[in-house]
């Protein structure tokens, strides 16, 4: 008991440390923007008019699930900072799953891949994070797929790097952080 307890601590403790470094280098070292410069030079993304943020490229489309899929879907709503939009490189060995869908920030459904979190024909910019990579969301998916494998699990990433709780006030504008999550579910 005493072992679990210390190592329930040791990892709560982790967890601080890793969420506060994760904050501190992001305020530090603006690696968003260096990762905005490398995307606009490779024309995925386009200026805004001269005040240093972005546009992603984006066609408008209409947000539905696939009819196949309409009432099967188990959702989750992928919320959060950095860790959940996922700042790691992302391995070669990811694999999909048939069985697990992300609605992207393309706000269309397709089968989940890495980076969940793309920000690949991005429809809102409130939310967008060019620099997206590997993060939790998938293998989370693929765990409980593991556990049933008839259940249908849907992804809808709605998290923003370096964002603040005060960033996920209630507001039902589509700027919001909060308001453009709810557009999506």
């Amino acid at each position: 008991m005493k072992s679990s307890l210390r190592d329930a601590a040791a990892f709560g403790l982790m967890l601080v440390l890793g969420i506060g470094l994760g904050i501190g280098l992001q305020k530090s070292f603006d690696i968003s923007a260096q990762a905005v410069n490398l995307l606009q030079q490779a024309g995925l993304v386009r200026p805004d008019g001269g005040d240093g943020s972005a546009d992603v490229l984006s066609d408008a489309v209409e947000s539905t699930v696939p009819e196949r899929l309409q009432g099967k879907l188990k959702l989750y709503v992928l919320v959060g900072q950095s860790n959940m939009v996922g700042a790691a490189r992302v391995p070669d060995d990811i694999n999909p799953s048939a069985n697990i869908y992300t609605f992207g920030n393309d706000y269309r459904w397709a089968v989940a891949t890495e980076p969940v979190d793309s920000a690949r024909n991005q429809i809102d910019r409130v939310s967008a994070d060019p620099a997206a990579g590997f993060g939790p969301a998938l293998t989370f998916a693929k765990t409980l797929v593991a556990e049933d494998s008839n259940q249908l699990i849907g992804l809808i990433p709605c998290a923003k790097d370096g964002s603040s709780i005060t960033d996920w006030q209630r507001s039902l504008s589509s700027q919001s952080l909060y308001g453009s999550c709810l557009k999506r579910v």
